[in-house]
């Protein structure tokens, strides 16, 4: 199964481990490569000492939002976990009055966007599996208390093997979630939640982009995370080519991502189902609607965790459906007698009911798949069970 839940550690925020982590004079450039991720620039470094050590990615974020002064190192410390889908942080450098992070380098990987951009002939699966990841690491981050605060698709690498991870977490509460200067073509407000600033009287335009320093008008929470995610559902689900104005983004109606957030904000936009009809598969409107409810009133979403077990679900009874379609023209004439004979193939615990609930350590199982997906679907909060309940 895909999802799984691993056990992350944050060490002590002391001032003996953020020395440790404190590359500035260890470290020599080597290259510099734009084309990782838009909006950041990754620069290869190594350390001085030692001419045989791996190589690492540094990830230089806008130098707006890293001045120094506007940074609480002490916080750094506990942003270096180990978790498969969150990319290492091996330690920082300051670059006169900027920080850039240092993470452990990423082999072929590319970000979101442009990985998507490059791999236009995912199947739907494959799509699944990448939500489940990326879901599975916000989870990693919110059992730990640590807020995102800027999911996005620069902020998700993928590798050749698909295997994606999240870099820049935690920093919510560090580094503000956008720019004061914004640009109009940054697609990163595209993906922010309406409740991501504090009540306040609205303006025309979100305060943050009329001007000045009013960064502390912003508020992230994990609910802001889960809507961030339902929008990067719709990027890696959109199917169809690159339009004019922001390609597979949301919104891509709007050419200004500021005008995108300031109607999320104020008016209160949504995405369209009908717009994206046509990318969603038939019968998979149940997708759909789990990426609504995380555009929901903020006490209304799901968890991330929640997040990925739907996909996770997904993942694994497409992959099953798909075995069964090959054995059903073997067992054409007896699809009971494939379904009897692979109880113990699926199982591996004998003649037992071959689909059981991925839902934690439920132990229900069931003879027909679309009896299982029903009853996962109830610990989702689909079908008017509540969490956690065996319908």
């Amino acid at each position: 199964m895909a999802y799984a839940i691993y056990i992350a550690r944050r060490p002590a925020p002391t001032e003996t481990i953020l020395s440790q982590l404190d590359l500035t004079k260890q470290l020599l450039q080597v290259a510099t490569d734009e084309n990782v991720t838009r909006g950041h620039t990754f620069t290869r470094y190594r350390l001085q000492s030692k001419d045989d050590y791996p190589r690492f990615f540094v990830a230089k974020l806008p130098k707006h939002v890293h001045r120094l002064e506007r940074i609480d190192l002490s916080q750094l410390p506990g942003l270096r976990i180990s978790h498969p889908n969150l990319l290492p942080l091996h330690g920082f450098l300051i670059l006169s009055a900027w920080l850039a992070l240092v993470y452990d380098q990423y082999d072929d990987a590319r970000d979101l966007e442009i990985y998507l951009n490059y791999n236009p002939g995912l199947t739907q699966r494959e799509r699944y599996y990448l939500l489940s990841q990326i879901a599975t690491g916000i989870d990693c981050l919110h059992s730990l208390s640590l807020i995102h605060g800027k999911i996005q698709p620069s902020n998700i690498l993928v590798n050749s093997r698909k295997e994606a991870r999240i870099t820049d977490y935690g920093l919510g509460d560090i580094i503000p979630p956008f720019p004061e200067e914004a640009d109009p073509n940054d697609p990163g407000p595209r993906y922010a939640a309406s409740d991501i600033m504090k009540p306040a009287p609205v303006t025309e335009l979100p305060v943050a982009y009329e001007g000045g320093n009013h960064q502390s008008e912003f508020m992230v929470t994990k609910e802001t995370d889960v809507w961030s995610l339902g929008m990067l559902g719709i990027l890696v689900l959109k199917t169809l080519g690159p339009s004019l104005y922001g390609g597979r983004h949301p919104f891509s109606n709007t050419r200004n991502s500021q005008h995108v957030l300031a109607a999320v904000i104020n008016q209160g936009r949504r995405p369209s189902k009908q717009a994206y009809r046509d990318d969603m598969e038939e019968g998979k409107e149940l997708v759909w609607d789990i990426l609504n409810l995380c555009w929901q009133l903020a006490a209304l979403r799901p968890s991330s965790a929640k997040i990925g077990l739907f996909f996770d679900i997904l993942y694994c009874v497409q992959r099953l459906n798909e075995a069964e379609a090959q054995c059903k023209k073997i067992f054409s004439d007896d699809w009971h007698q494939w379904e009897s004979a692979t109880y113990s193939l699926w199982t591996g615990e004998g003649s037992v009911l071959p689909y059981r609930c991925k839902w934690g350590n439920c132990p229900r199982r069931f003879d027909i798949l679309v009896n299982c997906q029903t009853h996962e679907a109830g610990h989702i909060g689909l079908s008017g069970v509540g969490d956690g309940v065996n319908p």
